[in-house]
């Protein structure tokens, strides 16, 4: 007598499902009745009741796959090498299409790439020039400083020369230090270091 409830015992103790094949009939509604209806008993092609001829259509990828082996699993040598090329045609077909896919997609990213290379080449171009631009302005600015600067050096030159030549014919005229002093705003020191230049102190 066992007074203990194993696992082992419950672990045998399940619900059972019972599939009456030559009760399967009519076109299937679920995938389950799809899957059910491949043994359905008639459409069968030879003497055995062994090949038959699947007469639905099918829509669901797992039933189509399962289809595909056993049509292969009950076809002759001849037929399923034939099977077979076509099998791997159709892999080869795929590997393919999904290459071309690839390469597509890469040459996609690549000219993707190239026109944002692009783009960044026009924008350091477009900087370039502008600093370009503003190194020519900042160049003619400083040209222009400097004729500036030379035309006042110039203009003080010749200020310099003519006071000179003033300081000279106010003394050459017998004008004393005072009154050449007043007529050119010079001090008495600047007078005689001109009269002095010109060999005149």
């Amino acid at each position: 007598m066992i007074i203990a409830n194993p696992e082992l015992i419950e672990a045998l103790t399940h619900d059972g499902y019972f599939v009456q094949i030559p009760l399967i009939k009519g076109k299937p509604g679920s995938i389950l009745e799809e899957m059910l209806s491949v043994f359905e008993q008639k459409l069968f092609v030879d003497d055995k009741n062994i090949t038959k001829e699947y007469d639905y259509s099918v829509a669901n990828e797992i039933i189509r796959e399962m289809l595909d082996t056993l049509r292969y699993v009950a076809s002759d040598p001849k037929q399923r090498r034939a099977m077979e090329e076509e099998w791997w045609d159709e892999q080869d077909e795929k590997a393919y299409e999904e290459m071309k896919q690839e390469l597509e997609a890469a040459a996609r990213e690549l000219e993707a790439a190239v026109q944002e290379l692009d783009a960044k080449a026009q924008e350091l171009d477009a900087k370039a020039q502008e600093l370009e631009t503003e190194r020519k302005k900042s160049e003619a600015a400083q040209a222009e400083k400097e004729a500036a600067q030379a035309e006042k050096e110039a203009a003080q030159a010749k200020m310099e020369a003519q006071m000179k030549t003033t300081v000279i014919n106010c003394h050459h005229a017998g004008l004393a230090i005072n009154s050449i002093s007043n007529i050119t705003g010079l001090t008495h020191q600047q007078i005689n270091e001109i009269l002095l230049q010109a060999g005149l102190g």
